[in-house]
């Protein structure tokens, strides 16, 4: 896993950490199967999730597409700010 993430709009997000506030991950409902629902702490998971990163300067959120490419996909929300997607519970 790399150290610093590069938005596209200039702002460096750290990726050493956890619990860290910019990183989560995406789970399909596609990818879901009842080994998997039986088994929810399973590192099957992590083996089917997509990792995703949030920006907390401009809000964009990115996606690695397809996983474990180390290729992005951003998408801007439409209020134009950060929204704290994946800080979790406070």
């Amino acid at each position: 896993m790399m150290g610093k993430f590069n938005c596209s709009c200039g702002e460096v997000l750290s990726t050493v950490g956890c619990p860290n506030p910019y990183e989560g991950y995406l789970l399909s409902d596609y990818n879901l199967d009842d080994d998997i629902i039986d088994d929810v702490s399973s590192i099957k998971i992590m083996d089917i999730a997509r990792d995703v990163r949030e920006c907390d300067k401009c809000g964009r959120v990115w996606f690695e597409e397809p996983r474990g490419s180390n290729k992005w996909v951003s998408y801007i929300p439409e209020n134009g700010k950060y929204n704290g997607l994946l800080k979790g519970k406070e």
